[in-house]
């Protein structure tokens, strides 16, 4: 009978010792495991590369890493000939341990834009993570927001260049007034098609939006060079209105 009671209390033992009693958090390997990583470009942090370095795991933890590393008797011994390691099992897009947000309410104020901006949209599907500044694709706003966005840097701005060329950047000496002169009245003749768009319009598509972000800048620039000619009332009062939002006004005092 004692002998009985010993055996199950052998077996009763081992039995437990062979059970999980907690769950393993990543991945998991029972296996003992002991490798040398040698001849690698290792990343040690962001500004930390240890070249023709040695790596030593045990277990699935890092023992030593450096360059002269003494690497242990019978241990499997991978020759990586230059090959990179990095950090790895960071998950960028881990919630964990991250508060969350309280969503704050809408505001009836005009200014709350301002101090309380919509970071991300409330809507699901292929949308602008800013509502605001880009129309939805199946708008009917979605091509004229193209036309404006792409006529600036194919019709505005490469006059505006060649002028800031041949009146800052070139040294008197090598300035081409004949270029100059091209140059002035192609930008003129670029904004007169904007000048018409702006008719009863504050924006370019109405409401405020990414092209009137990149055309808004080039129409300043153009005022400033001279070519917003007096006869194109609404350029300048489009001008006046970019020139007031706040956000320019602070990109143009940095």
């Amino acid at each position: 009978m004692r002998i009985f009671f010993l055996l199950l209390t052998f077996l009763c033992s081992f039995y437990s010792y062979s059970q999980e009693g907690f769950p393993i958090n990543g991945v998991e390997d029972v296996r003992d495991n002991h490798y040398a990583f040698i001849n690698a470009k290792i990343h040690v942090d962001y500004k930390t590369t240890i070249d023709n370095g040695i790596l030593i795991i045990k277990n699935g933890i890092i023992e030593d890493v450096g360059y002269s590393i003494d690497i242990p008797d019978g241990i499997r011994v991978f020759d990586l000939g230059g090959k990179h390691i990095y950090p790895s099992f960071i998950d960028l897009y881990s919630d964990y341990a991250i508060v969350k947000s309280e969503r704050r309410r809408p505001s009836s104020n005009w200014m709350s834009s301002y101090t309380n901006p919509q970071m991300l949209s409330n809507k699901n599907g292929p949308f602008s993570w800013n509502e605001s500044i880009k129309p939805e694709v199946n708008s009917d706003l979605y091509p004229m927001f193209l036309q404006w966005f792409h006529y600036c840097e194919g019709m505005v701005m490469p006059p505006i260049n060649t002028i800031i060329v041949q009146t800052i950047l070139l040294p008197e000496d090598r300035r081409d007034e004949t270029a100059l002169g091209q140059a002035q009245r192609l930008l003129t003749k670029a904004l007169a098609p904007v000048e018409e768009n702006l008719e009863g319009k504050d924006y370019l598509i109405g409401d405020f939006s990414a092209a009137d972000i990149m055309l808004g800048h080039s129409c300043f620039m153009s005022n400033r060079l001279g070519c917003v000619t007096d006869d194109m009332p609404n350029l300048k009062s489009y001008v006046q209105r970019i020139q007031e939002r706040p956000a320019f006004k602070t990109a143009i005092e940095m």
